[in-house]
């Protein structure tokens, strides 16, 4: 056994003949692929450096009308047969890197986490804006979909096995992985639409500023294109579409990484924008320092995701590469799981702090509607002094807005800050 390193080359040689000797040898679907190599090996020795395609046929059960592609992938019948010799002998030499086992704990943590939030904001929209609106249904359906989303990485976490490398797997696990990581990334951009539009149509609800409605609109048309775009290039990226079952076919039309790293920069793209939507209207709103820079850092959190979805982009060209420490798409479903909560955790952000304000005034604001400027706080006043009058509840759900109008803020502060 030689204790010195294998190249690249030879890893990445080891990690390409693993698709094509794992769907030449259907007999063996369910033996690990470098097991596969040994077998390859003995038999060519033991038919004197020859690999025939009746050899094939009848030994490993590919298909004859598969025997010249196959000839053609390993690069060549006499180079390829001598190559498969070669990396028999070197089976035992190959890197055998793990899988990080995060898929779970991920998915379990931000469920929690991401439903509290979700729920948070539900309760504060009906006890402090009158009731549930448009966008926040909207943003349910995303949270929904992102249950659904890290469910299906948990069961592509768990047929993924121990090992990245993808001669450390059968073939049925590898054809099981592809259809499941297809299916994910042709659902990613839907789910990630939904949840910017519902943040979009908040924006759009509240602002009264018209730069803001058309910052809206531009952000919300490049949303909506980028979601679609990347939906159709996903599912026509390869043709068929259930390429595993036809592996030596011309079957990729699009190379999958270069799609995925555009998009997700549209994305990123789209992120930064709705993080910086807000901030005008923020800045204009009349509050006390404290309660401005709490009502800044409410809205900035969106930065997190931006970061969030940075990380995606950097898996996806890390994992992708199909080196031997980096053949597995496990981190790409990692950061997908952290972008797709954190940006709806960050969404629900402005609703929760708002829910604060309404039952621990004095945790988030000096005063207890936390709008008014210093000039009116005796109006602030006034109105708490009038609402004690009829029992400390207004009978009219509108009376509660009476303190944020009398204020020039350009938005609808009871459903922001």
């Amino acid at each position: 056994m030689s204790s010195k390193p294998l190249s690249d080359i030879v890893v990445k040689g080891a990690l390409d003949l693993a698709n094509t000797v794992g769907a030449a040898s259907p007999k063996y679907s369910n033996v690990v692929i470098t097991r596969l190599f040994e077998m390859y090996g003995e038999y060519i020795r033991a038919n004197g450096l020859q690999l025939t395609a009746e050899g094939l046929t009848e030994t490993f059960g590919t298909k004859p009308s598969d025997v010249e592609s196959f000839y053609r992938y390993i690069g060549g019948k006499t180079p390829g047969t001598m190559l498969l010799n070669l990396l028999s002998t070197v089976v035992s030499d190959l890197p055998h890197p793990k899988n990080v086992p995060i898929i779970v704990p991920l998915f379990a943590v931000f469920t929690v986490m991401t439903s509290l939030s979700v729920g948070l904001r539900l309760w504060s929209r009906q006890k402090v804006a009158g009731g549930i609106r448009s966008f926040d249904w909207v943003a349910l359906a995303g949270f929904f979909l992102t249950i659904i989303y890290g469910a299906v990485c948990v069961y592509h976490s768990k047929i993924s096995g121990t090992y990245q490398a993808y001669y450390d797997r059968t073939w049925d696990d590898l054809k099981e992985a592809y259809k499941v990581y297809l299916v994910l990334m042709i659902i990613y951009p839907f789910i990630m639409g939904v949840i910017k539009i519902s943040l979009l149509l908040f924006y759009y609800r509240v602002a009264t500023l018209n730069y803001v409605h058309w910052a809206v609109f531009a952000t919300g048309g490049l949303t909506i294109a980028n979601t679609i775009a990347a939906t159709f290039v996903h599912c026509l990226m390869y043709r068929p579409i259930d390429y595993w079952n036809h592996m030596f076919e011309d079957f990729v039309k699009i190379n999958p990484r270069v799609p995925l790293l555009v998009f997700g920069s549209v994305y990123i793209l789209t992120d930064v924008a709705i993080w910086i939507i807000p901030m005008p209207m923020v800045f204009q709103l009349q509050l006390y320092p404290r309660e401005k820079i709490i009502a800044v850092i409410t809205f900035s959190l969106g930065a997190v995701a931006c970061v969030a979805s940075a990380f995606r982009i950097w898996a996806i060209n890390e994992y992708q590469n199909f080196k031997a420490n980096s053949s597995s798409t496990l981190m790409i479903d990692a950061w997908s799981i952290v972008e797709l909560n954190l940006t709806l955790i960050c969404a629900s952000a402005p609703a929760i702090r708002a829910l604060a304000i309404h039952y621990a005034p004095k945790i988030l604001s000096t005063i207890p509607s936390g709008f008014s400027s210093r000039g009116s706080a005796s109006r602030a006043s006034g109105a708490t002094a009038a609402s004690k009058a009829s029992g400390g509840r207004s009978k009219n759900p509108e009376s509660e807005k009476s303190i944020q109008d009398s204020t020039d803020s350009p938005i609808l502060p009871k459903e922001v800050v």
